[in-house]
């Protein structure tokens, strides 16, 4: 099982408005419209539940429940972790097949209800899904990047494939990518920045 794709949820009161992720030129044109849509927005009260899990059955709010329970059980975490961690190392070997019953429970089990899927593509029917109760979405790529000078224009690329997909795969549904800027550039500079910046901030 591959690194997982995180679908973080934003109200459609809140997300920005357009069809498609936006490029650098569309920019000023997206801050002089996403004020008067938000005004026609409705507004997204988060205690209505019965508004907020209108699109949930009894049963995944149900299983949500129980899983969330699970969660806050720091043994059971820490021995789950374990497990996973011993299964993914037996499934890069020659045994895989006996990490087979592990994996398979946890895509079945945990892996839906915290991922979208395992592509970008994966993550349109949940993604539709979403916006069909007025949810718009961060799309989160939960692969770790590598902070070496090396992999910079790899993970440059990566990311760049990734906006794409996006748009062209959820569209609407999705509004924003997190980028992690030490990925793509030198992590000691981007300190030196932050403090020449913190600096003139605070100057007189």
């Amino acid at each position: 099982m591959r690194g997982g794709i995180v679908l973080r949820s934003l109200p459609r009161a809140i997300a920005f408005p357009g069809k498609r992720l936006l490029h650098t030129g569309e920019a000023a044109q997206t801050a002089r419209t996403t004020s008067s849509s938000l005004r026609d927005s409705p507004k997204f009260d988060p205690t209505d539940t019965k508004a907020v899990f209108a699109s949930k059955t009894t049963n995944e709010l149900l299983f949500s429940s129980l899983l969330f329970e699970v969660c806050s059980n720091a043994f059971i975490v820490k021995s789950a972790c374990q497990v996973i961690h011993a299964a993914s190392r037996i499934a890069a070997g020659p045994a895989s097949f006996a990490s087979a019953p592990v994996m398979w429970s946890v895509k079945n089990s945990t892996f839906p209800h915290f991922c979208a899927g395992e592509t970008v593509h994966d993550c349109a029917t949940v993604a539709q899904h979403l916006i069909d109760s007025n949810v718009k979405c961060i799309v989160d790529h939960s692969t770790e990047e590598l902070e070496i000078e090396d992999a910079w224009d790899q993970n440059l690329r990566n990311k760049c494939k990734l906006l794409q997909e996006a748009s062209d795969t959820m569209g609407v549904a999705a509004v924003f990518v997190p980028l992690k800027l030490t990925s793509l550039g030198s992590p000691r500079l981007l300190e030196v920045m932050t403090h020449v910046m913190s600096k003139v901030c605070i100057a007189p």
